[in-house]
């Protein structure tokens, strides 16, 4: 069985929510509140797909130690799960936050050479 093209853009995604995926464009590092301006700062892992001016697709949280720092401003291709808005952790509260954006949960990554 042959696997199907990567996504590279976000329009390409409109049927995949709950499947499987395979995605490319650039990693970026995403600050979801900036006003904050938090000690050390939080970012998000954000995968910006081609034409998009902003990040849109997130990668499920925590990342593993180092991936930021080695990834960001790199193209990669991402395969997980594509959610359109962020799954609610098992026990979370009806009124607890998210995150917006889609997202994308069971994440293996590689930089693209």
């Amino acid at each position: 069985m042959t696997q199907p093209p990567a996504i590279t853009t976000f329009d390409q995604l409109a049927d995949a929510d709950g499947k499987s995926v395979t995605v490319v464009g650039t990693y970026r590092l995403h600050d979801p509140v900036p006003q904050l301006r938090r000690d050390p700062p939080f970012h998000l892992s954000a995968i910006v797909l081609d034409g998009d001016p902003r990040p849109r697709l997130f990668l499920q949280h925590p990342r593993p130690d180092g991936e930021q720092q080695q990834l960001a401003d790199k193209r990669v291709q991402v395969t997980g799960v594509f959610h359109r808005t962020q799954p609610r952790p098992p026990g979370d509260p009806p009124h607890s936050a998210t995150f917006s954006g889609s997202w994308i949960y069971d994440v293996v990554i590689a930089p693209i050479r």
